[in-house]
């Protein structure tokens, strides 16, 4: 049967080295079990491979091939660089490059909770960062959670860096064996209008610093007052109330007798509401004490 058929990429299975050729760092494996390779149409088979394997171990003079020159740098460079349909969003490599405000290019590594998609900025994952979901969209548009991975690189705006290192269960996978080599972590904005001014900061078209052109985020419930008003994004739906967040540091929640002016809307909060969806809030009350 065709192979793609009976196996599938990450399965695991169980198999035996019947060749090692570390010189030609060659190694040929078998699926077949003891008594199956004993059988002649798989000795026969496997005798033919294990031929073919020594010859593509040489080139047409007969010398064994040279090995493969090993990247430099500058091939990563090369590689990783946006194309010229990227126009100014380009590679930031150090963390004095990673202001707030500057257009940059970006690899998702893994999804967190809530839709929020971790990444790095080069392949060695010395910066990394994360696009909150209240970085997806504009106050007042939905905010289109992805559902998988996204395939990269993607366009951001870098907003300032990450206070918050929890990211839930995806942490690990996110940054792996680069989280000990992670000089700084950023908080990253999708958000239409932050892309749009960025690029017009970097090709000198915008008015004023690229910096001055993001829109504030509230940097914590301490920057909170009773009373205020603030756009927002449905984060969760619970028998509790419906969670929103304002930004990547404030979630606050609002109680079913908050959610509607009359008691005919205060059931079935989850026909109502949606994660993802725009809210404007009000602060009622604001616990300092609060993580969010």
């Amino acid at each position: 049967e065709d192979p793609a058929s009976c196996y599938r990429e990450g399965q695991v299975v169980e198999c035996t080295v019947i060749e090692c050729t570390p010189k030609q760092q060659r190694l040929t494996l078998t699926l077949l079990s003891e008594a199956e390779r004993a059988s002649k149409p798989a000795a026969k088979l496997l005798q033919k491979e294990g031929k073919a394997g020594a010859k593509e171990g040489k080139n047409a003079s007969g010398e064994p091939p040279q090995k493969k020159r090993r990247k430099s740098r500058d091939d990563d460079d090369e590689e990783e660089e946006g194309s010229a349909a990227d126009g100014p969003f380009r590679r930031v490599r150090t963390p004095e490059e990673a202001q707030p405000g500057v257009a940059c290019l970006v690899d998702p590594v893994a999804m967190g909770d809530h839709g929020q998609v971790l990444c790095r900025f080069d392949k060695k994952g010395t910066l990394l960062g994360r696009i909150h979901m209240t970085e997806l969209a504009d106050p007042g548009s939905r905010a289109p959670l992805p559902a998988e991975l996204p395939a990269g690189p993607l366009r951001a705006v870098i907003v300032g860096p990450r206070h918050d290192s929890s990211t839930g269960p995806a942490k690990a996978a996110a940054s792996g064996a680069a989280s000990s080599r992670a000089l700084a972590s950023f908080e990253l904005s999708r958000r239409p209008s932050d892309l749009a001014a960025a690029a017009a900061a970097a090709e000198g078209t915008g008015k004023g610093g690229a910096a001055a052109l993001l829109a504030p985020r509230p940097d914590g419930v301490g920057a909170l007052a009773v009373g205020e008003v603030h756009a927002g994004w449905v984060r969760d739906i619970t028998p509790e109330g419906v969670w929103v967040s304002l930004s990547a540091r404030v979630t606050g929640r609002v109680e079913p007798l908050e959610t509607a002016e009359t008691p005919t809307h205060m059931g079935a909060l989850i026909k109502r509401f949606a994660p993802g969806d725009p809210v404007t809030a009000t602060v009622l009350r604001v616990k300092s004490d609060d993580a969010s």
